[in-house]
């Protein structure tokens, strides 16, 4: 039994779109999961913002106790 050249290249071409199409859902995906860690933690230290403090509030249930310090540094960027 054999293939014809036509049927390789199909099969080639289809191959190669199932893969570039892998790949780039790969990297949407990864570039999803930075932004959103971006959206939520700083960058330079990698504290949470103030979107993650925000959503802390809405998550928590009043009934754990908890402690939150809150620091405000004057031209922290700077340093």
């Amino acid at each position: 039994m054999s293939i014809s050249l036509t049927a390789l290249l199909l099969i080639g071409l289809t191959l190669a779109l199932w893969i570039y199409t892998l790949i780039f859902l790969h990297s949407v995906m990864m570039e999803r999961n930075l932004l959103r860690k971006l959206a939520y933690q700083d960058p330079v230290t990698g504290l949470f913002n103030r979107n993650a403090l925000e959503l802390f509030w809405k998550r928590s249930n009043g009934k754990e106790a908890f402690a939150i310090m809150y620091l405000d540094l004057d031209g922290f960027k700077a340093i």
